[in-house]
């Protein structure tokens, strides 16, 4: 007689059933548990915004030249006059360059740190080398005629307003107020002949003179180091005018030459200009920098 298979069946699926949980506990315990999971890393902090508000100490190493910078001399009388004529001096360009160090102070004022406008103020002075001469030479009347003429700048300081927009680390801004600087002038006339030898006319100015500077530049505030937020360097452009200055031109010796003797008054008026354009490259300290 046949054995039915049913119970044999039956059998095996209920100890299936059996060791399902047995099995799943198992597997379960080889699973990591969620409180060994590492940790999630920290994400770094945001960085500071810049700001660009407080007092600031600038130096700058830079370069300056004067373009045309005119000379106009004219004579008080016919001869003087015909002797700027021959001399080819009645209108001479002064042109000049020299390397320039500045230091300056200054304050800036920005509403919203991080962004928007930046208003303030900065003073400066800078030295510089600036000088030329100019000279014409040339025979009249028996005599050997010169003619020269010399310009400097000894130094330059500005008074300004700023007026920018910082983005960040970076300052972009306009500039302009008033411009000061010591000025050297001069012009004369030296005759060399048979009845006198020397200076014939001369004139002379020293002092300060005064005028106006507009420009612009940009700031990057430097990010992180030993100062942070608050080390900047900064890129300028600036144009001055120290206006005109005339020089009276008077007689310095009682003779001239084949003229015969005669008392030497006021012989010629020049007119000098100061105006030049100033680049600059430097550091800036901030006593504020980031918040």
């Amino acid at each position: 007689m046949a054995t039915s298979s049913f119970p044999r069946s039956a059998a095996r699926f209920g100890l299936t059933l059996a060791l399902v949980p047995a099995l799943g506990q198992a597997w379960a315990a080889d699973l990591p548990l969620r409180s060994s999971l590492p940790p999630m890393m920290d994400l770094p902090p945001a960085a500071p915004a810049p700001d660009w508000t407080g007092f600031h100490l600038d130096l700058d190493a830079g370069y300056t030249h004067t373009g045309s910078q005119p000379l106009r001399t004219t004579g008080t009388n016919p001869l003087e006059q015909a002797l700027i004529d021959i001399g080819g001096v009645g209108r001479v360009t002064m042109p000049s360059s020299s390397f320039v160090l500045r230091g300056g102070i200054g304050y800036d004022l920005q509403p919203v740190p991080g962004s928007g406008l930046v208003a303030g103020l900065v003073a400066d002075a800078l030295y510089t080398d600036q000088k030329r001469d100019r000279t014409a030479a040339f025979a009249f009347g028996g005599n050997d005629v010169s003619l020269a003429a010399h310009q400097s700048l000894d130094f330059l300081g500005t008074a300004r307003g700023r007026l920018g927009y910082g983005i960040g680390p970076l300052l972009v801004y306009g500039t302009g107020g008033l411009a000061y600087g010591r000025v050297g002038l001069s012009a004369r006339t030296t005759l060399a002949g048979s009845a006198y030898t020397g200076i014939y006319d001369g004139g002379s100015h020293s002092g300060i003179e005064t005028g106006y500077v507009y420009g612009g530049g940009i700031e990057w505030m430097a990010p992180g180091g030993l100062m942070p937020g608050q080390l900047a360097f900064k890129l300028e452009y600036l144009r001055y005018d120290l206006g005109n200055r005339t020089v009276t031109v008077n007689g310095m010796g009682p003779y001239f030459g084949p003229g015969g003797i005669g008392q030497l008054g006021h012989t010629a008026n020049a007119v000098f200009r100061t105006e030049g354009q100033l680049v600059t490259a430097g550091l800036t300290y901030r006593f504020s920098g980031a918040n």
